[in-house]
């Protein structure tokens, strides 16, 4: 008997986590200020950060591809320099210049961030972002887009989207909404 309630615990956390990883397919709404200064230069009202390392063969390209055409489209239609691309790098043991580097290899527009252990793990704490390392394979960490928009008070979280290859018109349409309130 206790071996299957050690079985169902083991599947029932599976189950959890698995949830947690699939969260719904649509983005997630929030107005939710974010503690952290974001170093961004002009008049950017609005940014798209994504979490990742330099190396990953799956999720970032992908990912950084997608936000490539976002942001493409988004000068297209909006030739201003509201919008901006920040990649924060969750590898601790890489310089700033890699993470600037990486970043610029999807668009020359794109900032990295390489943030110090603390920084990092705050910012991760109040967004919900997981990292794993396991010896021997790719890490593991969570394919988050989220679309902060300035305030008066700083950063305000509007959406997080779950599914970086579903998301791009998503995210056209809501920085649509954004910039029409604006006006």
């Amino acid at each position: 008997m206790t071996t299957r309630k050690k079985i169902v615990g083991i599947l029932l956390v599976f189950l959890s986590w698995g949830w947690l990883f699939a969260i719904p397919f649509i983005p997630l709404t929030s107005n939710k200020a974010v503690n952290f200064h974001f170093p961004v230069e002009g008049v950017v009202q609005y940014l798209l950060v994504f979490f990742g390392y330099p190396g990953c063969s799956t999720v970032c390209p992908v990912t950084l591809k997608t936000l490539a055409h976002v942001y493409t489209d988004y000068g297209k239609i909006y030739q201003d320099e509201a919008l901006k691309v920040v990649f924060v790098n969750l590898e601790l043991g890489m310089t700033a210049e890699v993470s600037m580097r990486y970043a610029k290899h999807f668009h020359p527009d794109f900032l990295g961030y390489h943030l110090s252990k603390r920084q990092l793990n705050q910012l991760m704490d109040e967004l919900g972002v997981s990292f794993f390392k396991y010896d021997g394979q790719e890490p593991l960490h969570t394919s988050y887009i989220y679309l902060l928009e300035r305030q008066l008070a700083g950063w305000k979280m509007k959406y997080v989207y779950s599914q970086p290859n579903l998301v791009e018109s998503n995210l056209m349409n809501d920085l649509r909404v954004l910039k029409s309130r604006r006006y």
